[in-house]
């Protein structure tokens, strides 16, 4: 049954919640001093606003201009932290990619030299799928855990979310 004429909202106000949740969500993730508790709620919003953006847009023959697999990805990662209540985010330290430093004539020595320290920053991970909470075994989706598993398993929580906003660009 189609809903009545001004009842359903447009996609640009599902494109709109999806923002303001993810705002709120980099808030979080930028914060040192952020829980996992403080992480969870923009994040349980961020992802059930991004998949009703695409449920919609599909059935309004829109087009996200982000990868398939990401939004596979967050469905299959909203479904973990939406249906068994669990976060789909740990923080971490993380090691920088060292990069070479100096160079030219700085005192007796000349030429380029790496740091000998690593350095390592605080970062939201996206958790390996299997410490996820199975799911309900009557809604198995293989393609979605392995789309998550390419796509977000140990990645900065942001970047999958960022593409996907960034795909939103015509939407909003």
């Amino acid at each position: 049954m189609a809903p009545a004429p001004g009842v359903q909202v447009s996609l640009r106000i599902l494109v709109r919640g999806f923002d303001e949740a993810h705002a709120r969500l980099q808030d979080a993730l930028a914060m040192i001093s952020s829980t996992p508790e403080d992480v969870f709620l923009p994040l349980f919003e961020a992802l059930h606003w991004a998949v009703a953006v695409w449920y919609l847009a599909k059935r309004k023959h829109e087009t996200i201009k982000a990868p398939g697999d990401d939004l596979l990805a967050l469905r299959y990662a909203r479904n973990r932290a939406g249906h068994q209540w669990a976060n789909a985010l740990e923080v971490r330290e993380v090691l920088l990619p060292r990069r070479p430093m100096g160079g030219g004539r700085r005192g007796p020595y000349s030429g380029s030299f790496s740091r000998t320290t690593p350095v390592s920053v605080r970062a939201w991970l996206w958790l390996p799928e299997a410490q996820l909470p199975p799911a309900d075994p009557k809604f198995s989706d293989s393609k979605g855990k392995t789309a998550y598993m390419d796509r977000l398993e140990e990645q900065p929580a942001h970047e999958v979310l960022q593409r996907f906003s960034d795909g939103l660009i015509e939407l909003r």
